[in-house]
């Protein structure tokens, strides 16, 4: 059983300056019987970033969907993400002709998966990422954030396929495709995985192995949520723990979310001493979650 979902939420910053959600994601099944899960995030300084994101995912499934076949091979999906990345740029280009405006007011960032539920194949533009759960339960980051010669500005999709990024996974077990608002204040916190200088955690390149695996778990165990059977309604739930709308009670649900995950892989015993070692090692997961659901 392939179990997906997907949210594109406006963040509390963008809603308290009224700011539009300038994500946009897809996941659907192809017809190949393939599974493609795509997210974009539209540059924040780009005045028109939240089409030029939803028009790169839309233009990378369509191409996708009408070229993966059943009997294409890994690397014949890595050419057609490829393929499929020049033309949503494309298509991005076409438009802002038509609009005349420039182009980079449409910039977006753009990670796409094609899965068979165990290779994983992969394209990357901009400082998102795209996480694996291995076969073995490692959990790593795949893809490096795609930062500019400041360690601060992304290279969007426009900066072409000199910086993309393209691969394949064989002993995939899930995936989490997120933006970098997740990657900076869940998957990656600073306090954590602590930079060599400066420069590199601007850059945000330091170990791209080093993946808070507390928070990980609870997105790409689906045991942790939508496995759950103590969670009545794991995509309201989802949906509410994104938007940050928490109360202190949540963090005790959190806590039984990944009890009910470590519990399944591990048995019941080993996952309670997991949970003890996280109340006492890993206290700030929480702090980190909730600052990121503030600032984002």
């Amino acid at each position: 059983m392939m179990l997906t979902y997907g949210f594109s939420i406006q963040g509390k910053g963008h809603i308290e300056k009224n700011v539009v959600c300038q994500d946009y994601n897809m996941v659907r099944r192809l017809s190949s019987g393939h599974y493609i899960g795509i997210v974009a995030d539209g540059v924040g300084s780009a005045p028109n970033s939240d089409v030029g994101s939803k028009m790169a995912t839309e233009a990378l499934f369509d191409y996708c969907s009408q070229h993966v076949r059943k009997i294409s091979s890994a690397d014949d999906i890595e050419i057609i993400i490829s393929d499929g990345f020049t033309y949503a740029l494309g298509q991005i280009r076409e438009y802002a002709a038509k609009e005349n405006k420039r182009i980079d007011n449409y910039d977006t960032t753009l990670s796409a998966v094609v899965y068979d539920g165990s290779s994983l194949i992969y394209g990357h533009a901009g400082d998102g990422g795209i996480i694996v759960k291995h076969n073995d339960g490692f959990i790593s980051m795949v893809t490096s954030r795609q930062k500019g010669a400041d360690g601060i500005s992304v290279r969007p999709l426009r900066a072409g396929s000199g910086s993309w990024d393209f691969g394949t996974v064989e002993d995939a077990a899930s995936v989490l495709l997120v933006t970098d608002g997740m990657l900076d204040g869940v998957l990656q916190p600073v306090l954590i995985n602590l930079p060599k200088d400066k420069m590199e955690l601007m850059r945000g390149s330091f170990e791209k192995n080093d993946v808070y695996v507390t928070a990980s778990e609870f997105f790409m165990n689906p045991y942790s949520v939508y496995l759950n059977k103590s969670i009545k309604s794991p995509e309201k739930y989802m949906k509410r723990f994104l938007e940050g709308d928490m109360t202190g009670n949540d963090q005790e649900i959190f806590k039984k979310c990944m009890l009910a995950a470590y519990a399944r892989l591990l048995g019941k015993e080993t996952a309670a001493k997991i949970i003890k070692g996280i109340e006492k090692y890993f206290y700030t997961v929480w702090p980190l979650i909730m600052l990121r659901m503030i600032r984002v």
